[in-house]
Order: C-alpha cells, then sequence, then structure tokens
C-alpha cells in the first residue's frame, strides 16, 4: 500500500491537478466570502487561494462553518456554472436544442442549471389563472 504524506507538496500538487471549479467553490465555502473568487477564468489566482487557505482546515485549526445563503449560492454557482450568456442555438455548430458539434449535450436556458432548478422545482400558483 503506498503511504501518503500530507505534506505542502503534496497539497500542491492536489491542487495544480483539481478543476478550477470545484477549487473556486471551496475556497468561497471556506473563507465565508461569496466575492474570494474574482475571476474563475484565473485558475493560477484560484490554485493560490486554495493553497493559503486550505492548510489550517486541514491542520485543525480551522473548521468550516454553515455558509450563509449568499455565501453557498456564490459556491454553488462557481461549481455549477454560471449563466449562459447567449441561448446555445444562436451559436455556429449547433444544429439542434440539445448537442453541439462535439455532440455534447448543452443548454438552451441563458442562466446557470442550479438557478433553472431552483427557479422549476415546484410550480408557482401565481403564473396559472384558475376557472
Amino acid at each position: 500500500m503506498e503511504q501518503r504524506s500530507d505534506g505542502p507538496a503534496d497539497l500542491a500538487t492536489l491542487i495544480q491537478a483539481a478543476d478550477r471549479r470545484t477549487l473556486a467553490a471551496v475556497v468561497t465555502h471556506l473563507t465565508a466570502d461569496a466575492g474570494a473568487v474574482p475571476d474563475l477564468r484565473d485558475k493560477p489566482q484560484i490554485q493560490a487561494l486554495a493553497l493559503d487557505v486550505l492548510p489550517a482546515f486541514l491542520r485543525g485549526e480551522r473548521s468550516p462553518e454553515v455558509p450563509d445563503d449568499e455565501v453557498l449560492q456564490a459556491a454553488m454557482d462557481l461549481a455549477v456554472g454560471q449563466a449562459v450568456p447567449a441561448f446555445v442555438q444562436s451559436l455556429p455548430g449547433f444544429d439542434n436544442w440539445y448537442r453541439g458539434d462535439r455532440d455534447r449535450v448543452t443548454t438552451i436556458a441563458p442562466k446557470s442549471i442550479l438557478r433553472f432548478w431552483q427557479d422549476c422545482r415546484a410550480p408557482d400558483p401565481d403564473a396559472y389563472s384558475y376557472r
């Protein structure tokens, strides 16, 4: 069985290999700061933030706290994805509503999957007229 060291070099290697969305969500949650990650495209900055934040939690010096709604929403948006800037069917290479030119499933909603789910998970009685 391979032994692991939880030293800084191992953490840096793990962070280097990690998905930027996941890292951004973790940093946002652990810092309890909805604006902790100003630019999701800047993976080196996200990795540096993670290297700064994670060690205290891994050493047991800090414990995660339950995030407030703003922090939770920011972390979920970072993990799941931000709103789509335009309808996908207007983009080149999309010949149907569901798959692009690389045969990957896409979305047709101009908002994040999380926001779409929140909007659609229950009927809105005010949206209907009753007779």
